[in-house]
């Protein structure tokens, strides 16, 4: 008996010897298989997981930038654009100055100290600025009084009609409300008032985009629609100022926040450049209200 035992665990141990090797090589194979299975599906999706990766990474980056839109921009001068049908005889210069006021006097107050912006990555889906504080420059009385004064000292200077004068009035007003439309609550009533209101658009990128861009487009309407180009340069120098325009509007909402506060006052100068422009562009034109559409003169 103690040899037959002996003789079937050398059988079991030489069959067993026989079958690992065995075992070892398809196991060997099929991991090998696998392998090479992941690495194709990896390699093929390789391509797919960029392109994830790629938007991924830009619409973080634009988030970081702009949690929410910049400042409302092209909706206020298409605003001034449009009120050319009511004052044809203003100066668009003039018209953008009024629907501007209350941006061309904030910079020089933020550099004097007088008002406050602070840079805030998400403080909205649009700008990274939180107004802290800009009492005169953008409270509903102070504009009021600043659009009462211009309307009644364009009246008086160019005896010009009340159309005039009430136009620049509710242009400069306008300001006000667009930014309440737009702005979380930090917009004052008065420059002593602790109520501020904002109805918070600049929550919503498209919402503001689409808003921003129909006032734009439809004032722009309005004004060729009101005045024509006497020569092929007006048209010109229109329609640089309307691309210049709409390309620093895209600027504002996808480029990174600014360096400084101060570096922001300085740059919200340029809003006089614009005003500048535009009068020079309105010399070009004039006043028809069957004026011929642009793209046609322009190649004529």
């Amino acid at each position: 008996m103690a040899l037959i035992a002996a003789a079937a665990a050398a059988t079991r141990t030489i069959a067993g010897t026989i079958r690992k090797p065995i075992e070892s090589a398809r196991s060997a194979k099929a991991m090998a298989a696998a392998k090479k299975v992941t690495a194709d599906a990896a390699a093929a999706s390789a391509p797919i997981r960029a392109i994830r990766d790629s938007l991924l990474e830009l619409d973080r980056s634009r988030r970081a930038y702009h949690p929410n839109p910049p400042t409302m921009f092209i909706g206020h001068f298409g605003l001034a654009f449009g009120a050319k049908r009511i004052a044809p005889t203003v100066s668009l210069g003039l018209l953008f100055a009024a629907c501007q006021l209350a941006d061309l006097l904030w910079p020089t107050l933020l550099l004097l100290g007088i008002e406050r912006v602070i840079i805030e990555p998400g403080n909205t889906v649009v700008t990274p600025l939180d107004f802290v504080s800009y009492p005169y420059s953008h409270s509903l009385l102070t504009l009021g009084i600043l659009g009462m004064s211009l309307g009644g000292a364009y009246m008086g200077l160019r005896r010009a009609p009340a159309a005039a004068g009430a136009t620049l009035f509710l242009l400069v007003l306008s300001h006000w409300l667009l930014d309440v439309l737009t702005h979380r609550p930090d917009m004052p009533l008065t420059p002593t008032s602790r109520t501020h209101v904002g109805l918070g658009l600049w929550n919503s990128f498209w919402g503001t985009v689409v808003v921003e861009g129909l006032l734009f487009a439809v004032g722009l309407a309005q004004y060729l629609r009101t005045t024509r180009a006497r020569s092929r340069g007006g048209a010109i120098v229109l329609w640089s100022l309307v691309a210049f325009m709409v390309i620093i509007y895209a600027g504002n909402l996808f480029s990174p926040p600014p360096p400084s506060a101060t570096m922001v006052a300085w740059a919200a100068q340029a809003l006089w450049l614009l005003v500048a422009w535009a009068w020079w562009a309105d010399r070009w034109r004039s006043v028809d209200g069957n004026a011929r559409s642009e793209s046609r003169r322009v190649y004529q």
